[in-house]
């Protein structure tokens, strides 16, 4: 048995081949020329952690100095934030703090500083980690993910909750470059207690100070976040609104998919306390006083 000073060695890191490219179309072509025996990073925080296993790619291709993933930016009704971008550049940045601050707020809560300083919001997502907290936050958000396909520089964009939902692997769907944000009045609310065993994001969207559609997402229970959205219908001006939400809670989370039983045992648990998360997030969102 290897001792825990041994295990994640820089000491078990294999040989491979650093790329920097430094366009989009030079990713591509080095993408395209090692197919399956390329990784992309970042910030690396989880390329490079599996690769302290022994395992790893023979070739690396860094995409932090491609000047086309990084920014963030106003394009139509959307903010685009490109796939290179830091959390600690997001949570930071003026547009996303005077149109999105409530997506700066969450994202100032990923992990501590030093992740959040090296991390990248693309890599949170194409990681692929079920605890992982950038997905299940673009779920709620109905954001887009852009896409380019290294074989023919197209770039396209897949819903984020088609991405969540797919059995394929992240890397499939090619090279992520940006991702799209709408701007809405949604108010974002979130639990994140049980993390990185669980957490769950709420987005409430209301007229006239009533809140009348909301959707959440939960992460940890799953291969990938699940997002469904939330029937409030009526259920605010019932006799007892409390005791209303605490059932639409438990309804929504046993219609959620079966959680994964590798990582929780007992799926009956794990819904209650999805219940509880998501209904103490509803009366953060002001669902009911």
């Amino acid at each position: 048995m290897q001792s825990l000073a041994v295990h994640r060695s820089r000491k078990l890191v294999p040989e491979f081949v650093l790329h920097r490219p430094r366009t989009l179309a030079q990713a591509c072509a080095c993408l395209c020329e090692y197919r399956d025996g390329a990784a992309v990073i970042a910030g690396g925080i989880d390329v490079i952690s599996r690769m302290k296993t022994g395992a790893g790619p023979a070739h690396v291709v860094a995409i932090a100095e491609i000047a086309e993933m990084h920014g963030v930016r106003l394009v139509g009704d959307c903010i685009e934030i490109g796939a290179a971008v830091t959390h600690r550049a997001a949570e930071t940045d003026d547009l996303i703090r005077s149109r999105l601050p409530s997506v700066a707020d969450y994202v100032s809560a990923l992990g501590n500083i030093r992740i959040r300083c090296q991390g990248t919001v693309g890599g949170n997502v194409m990681a692929d980690e079920p605890g992982y907290e950038i997905l299940p936050l673009l779920l709620v958000l109905d954001a887009a993910l852009n896409f380019c396909d290294p074989a023919t520089g197209a770039v396209r964009a897949i819903s984020a909750r088609d991405f969540a939902r797919a059995e394929t692997a992240a890397r499939s769907f090619g090279l992520l470059t940006s991702i799209s944000v709408r701007l809405s009045p949604m108010s974002l609310v979130w639990n994140r207690d049980l993390r990185p065993m669980m957490a769950l994001v709420a987005g409430v969207n209301g007229s006239n100070g009533r809140p009348v559609a909301a959707g959440a997402a939960i992460v940890g229970l799953h291969r990938r976040a699940v997002w469904a959205p939330i029937p409030l219908g009526d259920r605010l001006a019932a006799p007892d609104p409390h005791a209303a939400v605490a059932t639409l809670a438990q309804h929504w989370t046993e219609g959620l998919p079966s959680p994964d039983l590798a990582a929780h045992p007992n799926p009956v648990y794990a819904r209650r306390v999805g219940a509880v998360m998501l209904r103490r997030a509803l009366a953060d969102a002001g669902v009911v006083a």
